[in-house]
Formats: C-alpha cells, structure tokens, sequence
C-alpha cells in the first residue's frame, strides 16, 4: 500500500512540478493576470446625499482596504487560512505534499493545501472543481500572481473576494451581516468566527450549525494561540462569548418613480457602454455611485399638494408634478400620478402610454411668457392658426 501511495505522489507531483518550471520562465511571469472584476452594487443617492435605492444583480460585498481591517481580524484569517503567507512565494510545498498525500490513499479530493493566494486564484481565475488538473493549474497560477502582486495587494483581494456565507462576499459585509459592525469595530472572538467561517460557511453557519460554529470559532481562537497572536487565558474568555442569532441583510430598497425614470434613462446612455448588455453590467454590477438632483423636502411637499388638491375620484382621474430648476435643469420632485407606474402608464413621464398625454391648459402660462419674451404685450391679439412661432 505504501508504494501504491508513493507510485501514487510522483504522479500527482510531476505535472505539478512542470507546470511551476514553466511558470518561472519570462513569459509565464511577465504576462501579468487579470482577476475577475468584484460585482458590485451600485447605489441611488438624492442631492443631499441621502440613499434612494440599491441597483443589484451582484454579490452583497463592500470592498474595503487593508488598511482598515484591524490587525487581530487579519491574524485570525492568517492564522487559520495561511499562516506562512508572508514567507511562502504563493504556494506551500509541505502543505500541497500533506494534501495530496491524504487524496492518494482515499482516491479522491479529502483535504486542502490551498494558500489564501491559490484561494484567490480558485475564486477570481478559475471554478471550485476538485480535479488534479485544477489544482496543478491553481498551483502555477499562484506561483504567477505572488510575483505579480504584492502580499498586502494580495490579501486585500483576498479578503474582499472571499465568501463567508448567508450571502456575505468580504469581510466588511460578513461583518454587517453577522453582527452589524464595520470590520473596524470587530472584536477578536467576533474575528475569529468570521476566520473559522472561510473553510465552510454552510456547515459553521452559526444560526443553522450552532454547535459546529462554537467549535470552529474556538479553534480558530487555538490557532491564535498557537502562532503566538493570543493569550491562552484571553482565548479562553472568549469562548464564552454567544454566537450571533440572526443576520443582519441588506434592506431591500422600494423603487419608486423616480429611481424608475433614472434606470430607464442609464440603460439608454451609452456612456455606460456601447450595448444593452454593457450598460446593464455597469448599472447593476459596476458598482455606480449615482447623485441625482431630487430634493427630499421638495419631494415630500409635492406628494402632500398633489394627495390633498387631487379629490378622491375612485381612480377616475390623476394627477402628476414634476418640479425642474430652471438654472439647472434638475429634476427636483417627481410625482407620477400612477402607483403602478413602473408597469403601468406614467402621468409625468408619458412612459408606458404610446405618445404619452397632452399637457392641456398647463402648457397655455409656457406660451404666454414665450410670447413676451418676444415682445408681445398682453394685449395683443395673436393667431394661433398653425404654425405659429414667436421670432
């Protein structure tokens, strides 16, 4: 069996080994990587700032730098993903030899030998499957991006891009969505749940798994221990520490006819993207901060003139406002006469309704003050038979 297992290991190892000899040729080197774009959420603010909606069809994440993630979080990842990333050039020879080992005797993929960088690779370069061929090509890959990459550059990827379960992509939303903090206020035990969660974020999960969440949290909190980055008695404190309970999503914003009007004219510009496709990535997946021009205070006013001027007709009739700035053009309120408008006729738009409707008498002040603006007076008597214009 032992020189089943051997015969076995040199087979594993030799494609490996080709495949870093001709990583470390110039070519393989030099020609730098792409990583896969991080989908991100893009965000609708009004003019003072303030949220109107979030445009997803992306992954919850908030990317945040290095910089601000406490060194405790960033020992507990290290210490329980890769704790030689510092001085390993992307890849870890004992650890790929101890994995490879235990999937020879079994006959089948049974234990990791990843680092955080060939993690990196697996989630940004290629797919999750478990195959020798994907694992010596994560290995060169690897090898390829540590001399691409600084490890600071790396780990940041690595901690943006990394899955921590109940639909948490990053560690800022794993943060939020366990425990409502921002990563810079995370405690260590609060850490090393979040660490203990990268190997397996369905069977740790700590609503649904509790106990095998307790256990994993407090071995991360061992390991802590272990590469010197905790006390003993500090670890032990903070195995008391509960679980969290429930999580924390992202709230669902109510589009409403304003934010409608924005999408709809987005996916119309090309300066998001030459095709339907490309403006829809960049909206839904690019991670936009959009500022518009509504007033809040001016929007609220609007809703209440028109609920409490328009009488209650049984749906009879409607009633729509847009209020514009002149100096700028801005819409500033945006009442749509139409609840269903995102899928029905829009009084103030004319979206949903053929040629839309005529403005009627409210269009009658528009063409006076083009009339005196012309040198009119108002007591002129002017044919209207068309066409008529006011040179």
């Amino acid at each position: 069996m032992g020189g089943v297992t051997l015969a076995l290991l040199v087979g594993l190892l030799v494609p490996a080994a080709q495949g870093l000899a001709n990583a470390t040729q110039v070519g393989g080197v030099s020609n730098p990587l792409q990583l896969r774009r991080l989908n991100l959420p893009s965000k609708v603010f009004d003019r003072n700032g303030n949220l109107l909606a979030v445009l997803s069809d992306a992954d919850n994440r908030e990317p945040v730098p290095l910089s601000q993630v406490p060194h405790h979080v960033i020992q507990a990842v290290l210490d329980t993903e890769d704790n030689t990333f510092y001085l390993h050039g992307g890849i870890d020879l004992r650890s790929i030899l101890r994995a490879a080992k235990a999937d020879a005797t079994s006959g089948q993929a049974v234990q990791g030998g990843s680092t955080i960088t060939q993690q990196l690779v697996k989630n940004s370069l290629l797919t999750s499957q478990h195959s020798l061929s994907r694992k010596v090509n994560e290995a060169v890959l690897a090898y390829r991006l540590a001399h691409q990459l600084s490890k600071d550059q790396i780990l940041d990827r690595y901690l943006n891009t990394v899955y921590f379960g109940n639909g948490a992509y990053g560690i800022e939303a794993a943060a939020k969505t366990y425990f409502g903090l921002d990563v810079n206020q995370l405690g260590t035990g609060q850490a090393a749940l979040l660490a203990g969660l990268i190997k397996g974020p369905s069977p740790y999960d700590p609503l649904a798994h509790p106990q095998a969440a307790l256990r994993r949290r407090n071995q991360v909190l061992d390991l802590m221990v272990a590469n010197q980055d905790l006390s003993s008695s500090r670890a032990a404190a903070l195995e008391s520490v509960p679980l969290p309970t429930s999580v924390n999503n992202p709230s669902p914003q109510q589009a409403t006819p304003f934010v409608e009007e924005v999408k709809l004219r987005l996916l119309a510009d090309p300066r998001l993207g030459p095709t339907p496709e490309d403006r829809y990535s960049a909206l839904y997946e690019g991670g936009l901060r959009i500022t518009t021009g509504l007033d809040p205070a001016m929007q609220a006013q609007a809703e209440a003139a028109v609920r409490h001027q328009m009488p209650n007709s049984g749906g009879r009739f409607t009633a729509s406002l847009v209020a514009v700035d002149p100096a700028t053009g801005m819409v500033r309120a945006l009442v749509s006469g139409n609840k269903a408008s995102q899928t029905g006729y829009d009084v103030a738009t004319g979206r949903g309704g053929g040629g839309g409707r005529s403005p009627g008498s409210a269009f009658k002040p528009i063409v006076l003050m083009a009339a005196l603006a012309a040198g009119h007076s108002l007591y002129d008597t002017v044919d209207g038979t068309a066409p008529c214009t006011f040179q």
